[in-house]
């Protein structure tokens, strides 16, 4: 049996095309014989299976058998990270480029941007060789596998265009910089598009479409509020440009304009400038107030909120279509992988078809996987894959398998040595295990919280008291129980998330209480001291909602990577318009010049202190510039923070002494305030709303942790293949292996009623399609 199983997971020889597989379906079971095919199907189909994982339409699926090859180059991770690799350098440029606090040479630059754009352009056509040439790449309307004769081609199209326009727009910067200048281009605003069309930044691409979608979907809501706006301004001059007095500040003039007064009362729907903007007005009369309270009430409580629900809505439905588009592309996917690898004679995928897929879907994957992947799609257990359950292959070959070892060996054997544990031993695992331990705990960090506030409030100059020396006897409790968990639970101790990060907490603290006591006052000392406090985080462990919401917000952080990654290129695209308008154009003022320039005492005339330099008297906010990318992009976070962001705007409106310089800081605040800011509300919101209440209980025996995860039984000579010999698992006959599906669970969770709608579709249009073929 032992032979067999090897045989199974060894790779078969070139030159024995009629070798067998014998595959196991248990101990002493049945077994399944078949026949080698050509390698080239199995190629064909991995093909279409990653088509399918990275939504590509089939249009460039390759015919040949060099051009699959080739296919299987550009779309191999080391292709992929070299693409990355090119994008990422042709993106930092910016940072050397003047204006820039490093600047390099134009010819140095310019070299850069020219290679990054020849390889660009090489990439571009190794894609045009998949599919046969230019021609085929730019008008795919006659490749086979047309998933949707019409739309889809065309978009194709057009999106084939745009890359190579945007590619050929690379190689023109980098020209335009040999030969021209050395300061930062317009071409430079399509780099963040080379970026994101690598396959590494699928995800945030999709987020920038949205954003884009969401802008066009939402632009009748922004006219909306800019005409509720200017009414408001034409009211407001009417009611009150008579207070205002010539001899005022320009910033304090709110209403002697229509123009003034709409800045104003733009800026007041962010409520940065309130109440200064009404001060004036309600000091001339005590009933003027009325007419911002309801200002804000409409603008700021009912408008604004109307766009988060207009986007929350467009959020959602456009999520929705989108996972349904992939859910179908990715079944038609594994229909056409499932067909190509099938000869007619073969009632379903066998062991080894599966094998060969896989191996080509995944160059790297192990025979563990390839069992126990197919274990889990084979649902029937009669060795052969039908194409339902093949229909199941994107949802199972990304698990992390772990074997389940309370399932299989019992509560009292999970240490996994092969030796049995000590009666001493498995009462500590209960003791530790137990509430009284965990409530003891939580009241400990209870008192630890306790008394670092106190610590913080009354240990003054850094001086050491007798509350900072009673921490130890926290440590002493806290090393205590790390410790007799440890001993109680082996290596279970650090499969536990929250065990992981008290471990971490605790040596992190010990080391830094060493640092502190023998470094003392010193800058590390204080630095060891400050770190400490990252001891309260324990504290979200001390209470469910606490922990749950926790799990929660780790569970969303990473996946709100491709919303951070997408934010940066909009900044990127504004920090690059911001640098060639504004960048140099703010001076280093000072109130104690003899002699300021003309646009500092512009700027001291109408902003007072805000951009005095003088350390005591100024504001500093002449760093709140374009001068290069750094400031830019901070200059960018103050201002989707809307705190003062009116001052920084109207301190560039006088540098570059033009009204017209406001309009890009109102497009700023209508894109990423309002648009990209609620989307991002939006994801947080939905999945908050499907987590908090679905999230995997840690109870294997509730409905949420059985639609979740995944189990596997492995006879004991299947596992034996890659089990250690002397293995505990391997004294039983049946051994467990179980994963949980945690990529795509926030959808499946939302839309698990449509998904059954989707499939009857699905099967419905595949039946019609099948039959019309067959006619």
């Amino acid at each position: 049996m032992t032979e067999l199983n090897t045989r199974l997971l060894t790779e078969p020889d070139d030159h024995d095309v009629e070798a067998v597989e014998m595959i196991s379906t248990g101990e002493g079971g049945n077994y399944v014989i078949d026949e080698l095919r050509d390698a080239s199907q199995y190629i064909e189909a991995s093909i279409f299976l990653k088509e399918g994982l990275h939504y590509s339409p089939f249009e460039f699926h390759p015919s040949t058998k060099s051009q699959q090859k080739l296919y299987q180059y550009v779309n191999s991770f080391r292709h992929k990270l070299v693409e990355a690799i090119f994008a990422i350098s042709l993106l930092s440029l910016i940072f050397f480029e003047k204006p820039a606090l490093y600047a390099l040479s134009k010819e140095i630059t310019g070299s850069i941007e020219l290679t990054c754009g020849i390889f660009f352009l090489y990439n571009l056509h190794l894609k045009a060789k998949i599919v046969g040439g230019w021609v085929s790449f730019l008008f795919p309307s006659k490749r086979r596998f047309q998933s949707n004769p019409g739309k889809r081609s065309s978009s194709q199209t057009a999106k084939n265009v745009v890359r190579l326009f945007i590619v050929l727009g690379v190689l023109t910067g980098a020209l335009v910089s040999l030969i021209h200048t050395d300061r930062i281009t317009p071409f430079a605003l399509i780099r963040p598009l080379v970026v994101l069309d690598t396959v590494l930044f699928t995800g945030p691409r999709r987020v920038l479409r949205q954003i884009i979608n969401s802008f066009w979907f939402v632009k009748w809501m922004m006219m909306l509020l800019l005409l509720f706006v200017l009414i408001s301004a034409v009211l407001s001059y009417e009611l009150f440009s008579h207070v205002n007095k010539r001899d005022q500040p320009p910033l304090e003039r709110n209403f002697d304009t229509v123009e003034n007064s709409f800045v104003n009362l733009f800026v007041l729907i962010t409520t940065a400038n309130y109440p200064d903007v009404m001060m004036d007005a309600f000091a001339n009369s005590q009933g003027s107030p009325i007419f911002f309270i309801v200002y804000l009430i409409i603008g700021v409580y009912f408008l604004t909120n109307i766009f988060l629900a207009f986007v929350f809505d467009f959020y959602q439905t456009r999520e929705k279509v989108k996972f349904k588009n992939v859910f179908l592309h990715r079944r038609r996917a594994v229909r056409l992988a499932y067909d190509y690898a099938l000869s007619s004679r073969e009632g379903g995928l066998t062991m080894r078809a599966f094998k060969e897929i896989f191996q080509q879907y995944e160059s790297d994957v192990t025979a563990e996987r390839i069992v126990l992947c197919f274990k889990a799609l084979d649902l029937e257990s009669d060795g052969r894959l039908t194409r339902d359950e093949f229909y199941r292959f994107y949802d199972v070959v990304n698990l992390n398998w772990q074997l389940d070892a309370f399932a299989t060996l019992g509560a009292d054997y999970q240490y996994l040595s092969g030796k049995y544990w000590p009666d001493w031993r498995k009462s500590l695992r209960s003791f530790v295990k137990g509430k009284w331990m965990e409530y003891t705990i939580n009241i400990v960090i209870l008192c630890n919280v306790a008394f670092i506030v106190t610590e913080a409030s009354v240990n003054k100059n850094g001086s050491h008291n007798n509350v900072a020396r009673f921490q130890v006897v926290f440590y002493a409790l806290f090393l205590l129980e790390a410790a007799l968990k440890i001993v109680g639970l082996g290596k279970d101790y650090f499969k536990d998330g929250w065990h992981r990060f008290d471990f971490l907490i605790i040596t992190a603290s010990t080391a830094l209480l060493i640092v502190e006591e023998t470094v003392g006052d010193t800058p590390v000392g204080v630095f060891a001291t400050i770190v400490r406090a990252f001891r309260l985080a324990r504290i979200f462990r001390a209470h469910p909602t606490f922990k749950k919401v926790t799990e929660v917000m780790a569970y969303i952080f990473p996946k709100m990577l491709r919303f951070f990654i997408a934010l940066l290129c909009v900044y990127y695209f504004f920090a690059v318009i911001g640098m060639m308008l504004f960048g140099g154009k703010i001076p280093e003022c000072s109130s104690l010049d003899a002699e300021p320039s003309v646009i500092c005492q512009n700027l001291f005339k109408a902003l007072g202190s805000y951009y005095d330099q003088e350390k005591g008297i100024g504001l500093h906010f002449q760093l709140m510039s374009f001068d290069n990318v750094l400031y830019s992009y901070n200059t960018l976070f103050h201002l989707m923070i809307i705190n003062n962001w009116q001052v920084t705007m109207t301190g560039h409106q006088i540098a570059l002494n033009s009204n017209f310089s406001r309009i890009y800081f109102f497009v700023y605040y209508l894109i990423t305030v309002i648009v990209v800011s609620n989307i991002v509300v939006a994801f947080v919101l939905d999945a908050f709303q499907v987590l908090y209440d679905s999230r995997v209980s840690e109870d294997k025996d509730s409905e949420n942790y059985k639609r979740q995860s995944e189990e596997v039984h492995l006879p004991r000579n299947v596992a034996a293949q890659f089990l250690p010999d002397d293995h505990a698992a391997l004294q039983h006959n049946d051994i467990i292996f179980t994963a949980l599906r945690k990529g795509t669970a926030i959808y499946e969770i939302l839309f698990r009623d449509d998904i059954k709608d989707w499939i009857e579709e699905d099967n419905f249009a595949s039946s019609v399609s099948t039959m019309e073929s067959s006619s």
